[in-house]
């Protein structure tokens, strides 16, 4: 994978700086201390994880592990490549341990996708922070851009975690899944085989190593894939708010129409109507 122009970094940001030079125009972002008050941010590491979840077990390919034995199978010399615990969750994974993640940044705060009274949707992850944990040489399965328009945080825990992120104006060159449009058909795009994908060349990416308790903003709509060169444990947060709710609503309604146009029609409203009425509100102060 070629390597591109970096991605900018920032220490402190305010949030209405962030939302309207960052998230409405789709700029993505590295801020280096957002996480800096979480205790996960100092205490995480495998030995901390080993005592606290004792003998809760995780799933990994279809065999279930306790931390011990997980963290002894991600970091195994010589296993190529190595698992990738992913598309977890923290909540319920470590249901015992998100005081860890607190308190939230103002900057994540106003996410309407855990407001109480956004209607029902297709999103399963409704706001849950995801857990990520990888060893040396382990990536995500697919080049992706996540779906329903979320915008997506990455903050990076434990050890390091390099990223790939593609405008949208390059999904030409990525090689979309015919039938799973957030999707590419690259699956190992650190390992690419370039006779099969040669227009992949042509991409323009932006790259960036993260290091721990740093975050990542990836805006709505763009490909991003990741590869860890060494243990790396981190989490990862969708959210939604008036700068990607228009995709996020359109996303809603395809999705929708498979069942019913006219239901269909009548959630968009729903869902348009609960964004006017937020925004009013906020906008109130």
């Amino acid at each position: 994978m070629r390597t591109g122009d970096p991605i900018e970094r920032v220490g402190t940001l305010d949030k209405d700086v962030f939302l309207e030079e960052y998230a409405e125009v789709g700029r993505p972002l590295i801020i280096t201390d957002l996480i800096e008050a979480w205790p996960a941010r100092h205490d995480w590491n495998p030995e901390y994880l080993i005592e606290r979840c004792g003998d809760h077990r995780f799933n990994l390919d279809n065999q279930n592990f306790t931390a011990e034995t997980l963290f002894t199978r991600l970091t195994q010399p010589g296993e190529a490549p190595t698992p990738y615990l992913h598309n977890h969750y923290l909540e319920e994974q470590l249901p015992h341990l998100p005081a860890d993640v607190t308190p939230m940044p103002e900057l994540l705060r106003d996410n309407w996708l855990w407001h109480p009274r956004l209607p029902r949707h297709p999103l399963s992850r409704k706001g849950r922070i995801g857990l990520f944990i990888g060893g040396p040489g382990s990536a995500f399965p697919v080049l992706h851009r996540d779906n329903f328009h979320t915008h997506a945080f990455i903050f990076q825990i434990y050890g390091t975690k390099r990223v790939w992120l593609y405008h949208p104006n390059q999904s030409e060159f990525l090689y979309v899944h015919p039938l799973i449009p957030c999707h590419s058909t690259i699956e190992a795009p650190h390992q690419l085989d370039r006779t099969r994908y040669p227009d992949f060349a042509k991409a323009k990416p932006l790259t960036a190593t993260l290091a721990p308790g740093e975050t990542l903003f990836v805006p709505d709509n763009w490909w991003h894939a990741t590869y860890m060169e060494d243990l790396s444990i981190s989490l990862s947060l969708n959210m939604l708010n008036h700068t990607n709710f228009k995709g996020f609503a359109a996303d809603c309604r395809r999705e929708w129409q498979r069942v019913s146009p006219i239901k269909a029609w009548l959630r968009y409203l729903r869902l348009r109507a609960f964004a006017a009425r937020v925004t009013r509100t906020q906008a109130a102060g």
